[in-house]
């Protein structure tokens, strides 16, 4: 029997996700232990002379940064968040996933012979749809990043006798570029670069991005801020009713806090919040974790269009529009919104037949087929 020590972040969150996936492993004959903590390099080393694993499942890490882990050890790295790190950092794994397809594209992995999409499952036992009364016509629950403070913005990137640029030169210069550009196949690493771009090449080669800078370029200024506030925007102007979930800084946002109910923390919880909505929102990043629990649990998902969704990785390479879920943009949410709060038997329609395709082909057991897959090709 194969041994999987498997590592996620501590978060109410992911220790639901532990347990779904190491369910979903079981049941495929692996003997699975691990934490619901990522351990620093020493700790997991000590944890290995200790338990003897054969596998190594982790979160957000890749073998090279851990030097001594013995060769025996075969390590999968499953990159969910990048944490400010390039892509190009990520290497020296056995097995080496993404969570967001378009990272593959950039990534020069050294010594990994699997390197490919690995979108997240969901656990039916946690997530199934049953009738229930609606609450709200529109509701979305996710993270929003709190809006950035004086002393953000006035990080120094690079300075000279003759020049000095600030992190609110490069955000300014990025807000203003997103709009204007094909972001087909974009990713963190092209949103810094991106924010860079107004500076000559000598400049942009001297400066040195700490982790944190490297996140609110790549990550949080776009797709967690400029992307949500667009698609919350909406719902704000629709004039229907509204409910917002999730933790961050709803209640630093003057146009949000009025709409915001608080953090969900169980499954049934949030299972709940997609039944007792007519209309679920999410902004449209690829296949995520919460547009497939609330597909499974009935709720209709709303997706904004991106220019990535017929790529591969892409919603579209999983589901298809007006069948399992709606797309939409700027130019007709209110149309689509206004459509399908007013017909309920559409609606069903889609709700019913999103629920049977995920449950037919993105449970946890999918995708740990998968694993079991690559681990027997190695």
């Amino acid at each position: 029997m194969v041994k999987i020590a498997l590592f996620v972040p501590h978060s109410f969150f992911y220790v639901k996700l532990f347990f779904s996936i190491k369910k979903a492993l079981e049941s495929h004959g692996f003997h699975v232990t691990g934490r619901t903590e990522l351990l620093s390099s020493d700790a997991l080393l000590e944890f290995c002379r200790q338990d003897q694993p054969d596998v190594i499942w982790e979160m957000n890490r890749t073998r090279n940064e851990i030097p001594g882990l013995p060769k025996h050890i075969v390590h999968i790295a499953w990159i969910v968040d990048t944490l400010g790190k390039k892509i190009d950092d990520f290497s020296g794994s056995d097995i080496l996933y993404f969570f967001w397809h378009n990272w593959i594209k950039d990534c020069n992995s050294r010594y990994s012979r699997v390197v490919d999409w690995l979108p997240p499952g969901f656990d039916p036992e946690l997530y199934f749809p049953e009738p229930g009364n609606f609450i709200s016509d529109i509701s979305f629950v996710g993270h929003i990043s709190f809006p950035w403070r004086i002393e953000e913005e006035e990080r120094i990137l690079f300075e000279s006798p003759e020049l000095s640029i600030t992190f609110k030169d490069a955000l300014q210069h990025l807000e203003r570029q997103v709009h204007m550009v094909d972001l087909t196949g974009y990713h963190e690493d092209d949103y810094i670069e991106m924010a860079l771009s107004f500076l000559s090449v000598n400049i942009r080669k001297r400066i040195s991005l700490d982790a944190c800078v490297q996140y609110d370029l790549g990550c949080r200024a776009i797709l967690r801020m400029a992307f949500r506030q667009k698609m919350l925007d909406l719902a704000v102007a629709s004039g229907a009713s509204i409910r917002f979930f999730g933790p961050g800084g709803w209640q630093a946002w003057p146009k949000y806090q009025p709409f915001y109910q608080s953090v969900l923390t169980e499954p049934a919880d949030l299972r709940a919040v997609y039944q007792s909505s007519r209309i679920n929102l999410h902004e449209g990043v690829g296949v995520h974790f919460r547009m497939l629990d609330c597909m499974a649990s009935g709720g209709l998902l709303f997706f904004m269009a991106s220019p990535d969704d017929a790529l591969p990785g892409g919603i579209q390479s999983c589901f298809t529009p007006g069948k399992h879920y709606v797309e939409f943009d700027q130019n007709d949410f209110s149309e689509k919104a206004a459509f399908y709060l007013a017909h309920s038997e559409e609606r069903t329609q889609i709700c019913e037949q999103a629920s049977a395709e995920v449950a037919t082909m993105h449970t946890w057991q999918h995708r740990i087929q998968k694993i079991a897959d690559d681990l027997n090709s190695l």
